[in-house]
């Protein structure tokens, strides 16, 4: 096939991956069909609103549509008769024994299922367990379409530019003709790609997301171990992480993985496991780490205090990652409702969360901004890695509070000019200071 041209694709799911692959596959010149059936998020996305926080997602949806190459409906079996590469991107949440809930991709398969012809090629976006590929081409056997499992790698915050520059792609088929055809779609990227079977492709982005939540686990391990025998954490790491056989990504010592991913896709890999008579070992201590990472940095404000209740503290920062808006399984929000239970008054402010605090913490003080926030409190709690709170005039927050101490749950770059401004600064791996003004 010509790598030039356009295929006509439809995109079924226009949540955050859908939207994404469908904005960027238009961006490329290819025309496409995003499918949303919740009519809430349809009409806003016609209205022009995209309904979390991306850099670059929103420019890239409207001009997609001004150029007529991306356009947004309901009508899913309209959508897939236009197109004959179709992607499935909805969403796999956990259930509450750790397994994926593949009803809303079922839900498709049924749908896309009377409209799949020989010319069809199905992609499975969402990621899934080991075998997902497999169940969906034996649904789609009566008309001939082919299946291919292409996970998605894509980070919140750095979405549009993982898609178009991305550092793999991992096409999963049994099917050479889908395999040329989505090479094609991807070749412009200059990128590796690799084409396997469906099974190791799928297990490819479970263990991906595996290996990266243990590293961040294991660096909040070393951190613990950092404080009680006073050596520098943040060293620590950026010594291990220039040895390239390890590399420096994913060992910021913090409060712990959270987000949308990789939480789900690493008990989803658990239960698997289990299903299938491995004991995760490994795997499960890396939950284990998780929850005691969170607790520690409470123990660690409690103590630094000398307990929490009638404590004002200042929560800045509430989504899983700063430059996001996203709230699913952030440990700054799974925190703060400790923090809270614990008896201490929250004051919250994060520069991408609005009246969502309300919802998700009743109790807490919304605040305007991080100075609002700082107002009284006994201490300043950084939860999330937003940009903006890298440029925060302390000298102004420290005439605010009451108790001039941060507790940095994130590892930003601030301990200097915060010290400088009067506070005491207590990151991961730091000993507990012996008094804190």
């Amino acid at each position: 096939m010509d790598d030039a041209r356009p295929v006509d694709t439809a995109v079924i799911g226009a949540g955050y991956v859908g939207l994404t692959v469908g904005a960027c596959l238009a961006d490329l010149g290819h025309r496409v069909a995003c499918v949303e059936k919740d009519r809430l998020k349809l009409a806003a996305l016609r209205a022009g609103r995209v309904p979390f926080h991306e850099p670059g997602l929103p420019e890239l949806v409207r001009a997609a549509r001004e150029h007529g190459l991306l356009s947004l409906t309901d009508d899913l079996a309209a959508a897939a008769a236009r197109a004959p590469l179709v992607f499935v991107a909805v969403g796999t949440p956990t259930r509450g024994d750790g397994t994926a809930d593949l009803s809303a991709l079922q839900d498709v398969v049924e749908d896309l299922s009377p409209v799949a012809t020989p010319q069809h090629v199905v992609v499975v976006k969402s990621t899934v367990p080991v075998g997902t590929a497999e169940w969906v081409q034996g649904v789609m056997a009566h008309a001939g379409a082919s299946v291919a499992a292409n996970p998605e790698f894509l980070r919140e915050g750095s979405a549009v530019a993982d898609f178009l520059h991305p550092a793999r792609v991992v096409i999963g088929t049994l099917h050479d003709g889908a395999a040329r055809l989505l090479a094609s779609v991807y070749r412009p990227m200059q990128c590796p790609i690799l084409v396997t079977d469906p099974r190791t492709a799928e297990m490819i982005k479970y263990a991906s997301n595996a290996f990266l939540a243990t590293k961040i686990s294991f660096i909040n391990e070393v951190a613990a171990i950092c404080e009680r025998l006073g050596a520098d954490a943040a060293v620590v790491a950026q010594g291990m992480g220039a040895d390239p056989r390890i590399g420096p990504h994913f060992l910021r010592a913090g409060v712990g993985f959270g987000g949308s991913c990789l939480p789900k896709d690493l008990r989803a890999l658990v239960a698997c496991a289990r299903v299938h008579d491995v004991r995760p070992l490994l795997l499960e201590a890396v939950q284990d780490v998780n929850e005691a990472t969170r607790q520690r940095f409470i123990d660690t404000v409690e103590s630094a205090l000398g307990g929490l209740r009638g404590r004002t503290l200042a929560i800045l920062g509430l989504t899983f990652k700063g430059g996001t808006s996203d709230l699913r399984e952030s440990p700054a929000l799974d925190i703060a409702l400790r923090l809270l239970d614990g008896g201490a008054v929250i004051r919250a402010f994060d520069p991408q969360v609005g009246e969502e605090i309300t919802g998700h913490l009743p109790q807490a003080i919304r605040c305007t901004d991080a100075y609002d926030a700082g107002e009284g409190s006994d201490a300043i709690l950084l939860l999330s890695d937003c940009p903006e709170f890298l440029h925060l005039d302390w000298r102004r927050i420290a005439s605010r509070v009451r108790g001039r101490l941060i507790i940095d749950g994130r590892g930003l770059p601030v301990r200097e000019v915060a010290t400088r401004a009067g506070f005491v600064y207590l990151g991961r791996g730091d000993r507990l200071p012996v008094s804190v003004p």
